[in-house]
Parts: C-alpha cells; structure tokens; sequence
C-alpha cells in the first residue's frame, strides 16, 4: 500500500510539473549557467598517541556545472573527488557522481528529481557553515547521507513557514539501489522572525524484503538557530532508531555551534558534539568532540581556518584524538 501511494504522490508531482510546461511552450529557450570547482585542503598535526600523524592533504574536491532552462528549470551536475578509505588499497582517490538532478521552481513550490542533495540536515549545515572543515552532526555520524536517489519537494506556505518531503533509495550516493527498501522523510522549517530559524524532521527506512527480522530504522531531529550580523549560536537534538534495521541499536546526540564576527572577514567559533548510543552497544564509537578556531576570509574565494580539534572516546580504551590544523577552502 506505502509503494502504491508513493507511486500516486510521485505520478501527481509530474503531472504538475508537465502542467507548468505546457504553459511555458511559448518561452524562449535560454540556457545559461556556471562552472562550480570547490577544494578542502589542510595541514594537520596530531598530538599524544597521534604525534605521527601529520601532514597535507586534499580532502575533497567538486567539480560540477549548475545551469538554469527557462524561467523555472535548472540543474546541476557535480563530481565528488575524495580521499580513499579502502583498507589495503593503493587508491589515493576516489570519485562519485555527488549530484546529477533536474529542479523544477516557482515562488513557492520547488520539485527536485534525480541525484538529489537532501533536506535532512541542509539547514543545520547551511548554520554551522563550516562543512570544508567538518559536516554537519547527522552527516558526520552517519545518521543519513548528504545526497541519495530519488524526489525532494518543498512548499512555502509563506517567508516564514515551509513543508518539504523526501521519497529516496536511502542508501546514499555511493550505492547502487541493491534492495527493495525505501526511506521516507518529512521536515517543517519555521522562522518566527529574522534572527530565529526552528526545524524538526522525521524519517522511516524501510526494512528491506530479504531481512524477515529486522525493524523499520528511523531518525528524528530538532534544530534551533539565532543570528545576527555579529553572532550566531544553533543547537541540534538528533536521534537514529534500530539502526541498520536492528531493534534497540539506538543513537542520540546533541551538537552545538556557535560563531563571532571579531573582524572584517574574521569569525572565531566553537563546536561540541556528543554521540551516545542506548545501553552502551556502541560504546566504543561514541564520545564527544570539541572544535575551536578562527576563520579568515581573504577573499571571496579562498578561506583560511587555524583550528584545534579533540575526539574524547566515551570509554577507556585510549582512543582520544587531539590535533591541531591549518584548513584551506577554495571555491569558484
């Protein structure tokens, strides 16, 4: 019954889309757009039980095109390069297709369909505002995936209140869909005034056909964010239920970000992160993180962040990390 009215609410979504097509046959066809290149590099130093680990390194980089068709199309295409984490492998990198999707806009309703970048963090991301540095908590934690397969659509009933609904493979960009399942997700944004930005969002990913025992995972999560033009602090409350369909392997976490304009160009921020899981079944990948630095703006395209960076591990098994970096964002 759920792939049924999934395939109706699909169906419906087209038809709309066509709908505005036949209106705009008359339009002239224009096509324009913009090359996208974006690099996160770093130097970094370990201290205490990491002292050996130091070094540059290119992160990641993207590589893309965004254009726009008509007065209500556009799409953009983007390659992921990052760094290889295939144990024994002599890969240095490795690259993915990040996005590859066509949107369809007007003043209130927004369609996108394809390789979609997700709303489940977006916003928290957008507000923390540092990903060449780290990802936003649900990203880094792996509590969904950045970008996956499938439809995103949004309505904003007004500037201050938006309803968006995502329909997508759920096992992220870096997967082929290897199993029946599916993950749905639904997020209100409301923002009371010009400083203030509020979220929640919930989702359900399918168990998939093969597994007979496994339970439905889901992830809920709240954000609260306040800014100004000198200061910003947002707070996240998240949580991932049966993960990987299996039931009481739950996580919860709260992370916290705030940031000061000290400059021109120049911001100080501070992060703390803290990731637990129910009944300690994941103790040994659990803790709490704490980021702190200053980020400098030279120009429009390159940003230079000094950052210090420590992983407490929520038991004793010695596993606390403590570094030191210099990160570079380059972006045109």
């Amino acid at each position: 019954m759920k792939q049924i009215s999934m395939f109706m609410l699909s169906l419906y979504l087209v038809c709309c889309v066509a709908g505005q097509l036949t209106a705009a046959e008359n339009e002239p066809e224009t096509l324009s757009g913009k090359p996208i290149m974006t690099v996160f590099s770093n130097y970094h130093a370990g201290f205490g039980t990491q002292k050996d680990d130091r070094g540059f390194e290119l992160e990641r980089a993207y590589l893309g095109y965004a254009f726009d068709y008509g007065s209500n199309f556009s799409g953009k295409v983007v390659y992921d390069i990052g760094t290889s984490k295939l144990k024994g492998s002599e890969l240095e990198r490795i690259g993915y297709v990040k996005n590859a999707y066509i949107s369809y806009h007007n003043e209130k309703f927004t369609l996108n369909a394809g390789l979609i970048s997700l709303e489940q963090a977006n916003i928290q991301e957008k507000f923390w505002g540092r990903r060449y540095l780290m990802q936003s908590f649900q990203y880094e934690y792996k509590f969904g995936s950045s970008a996956d397969m499938g439809l995103w659509a949004k309505y904003n009933f007004s500037d201050n209140f938006a309803i968006d609904a995502t329909c997508i493979n759920g096992e992220g960009y870096k997967k082929l869909n290897a199993d029946k399942g599916m993950r749905y997700g639904a997020g209100l944004t409301f923002k009371p005034n010009k400083n203030l930005i509020l979220r929640v969002y919930a989702d359900n990913y399918d168990v998939p056909e093969q597994d007979t025992t496994g339970k439905s995972q889901n992830a809920i999560a709240f954000f609260a964010g306040w800014k100004n033009d000198i200061f910003s602090l947002g707070a996240e409350y998240n949580m991932l239920i049966n993960k990987s369909y299996v039931e009481d392997h739950d996580l919860n976490g709260a992370s916290v970000y705030a940031d000061a304009k000290i400059a021109k160009g120049t911001s100080v921020f501070a992060r703390w992160d803290n990731l637990s899981s129910k009944d300690d079944w994941s103790e040994s990948s659990c803790g709490n993180l704490i980021i702190a630095g200053i980020e400098w703006k030279v120009n429009k395209h390159l940003v230079v962040t000094p950052n210090f960076r420590a992983w407490l591990s929520q038991n004793d098994s010695g596993t606390e990390k403590i570094f030191a970096y210099v990160n570079l964002h380059f972006s045109i």
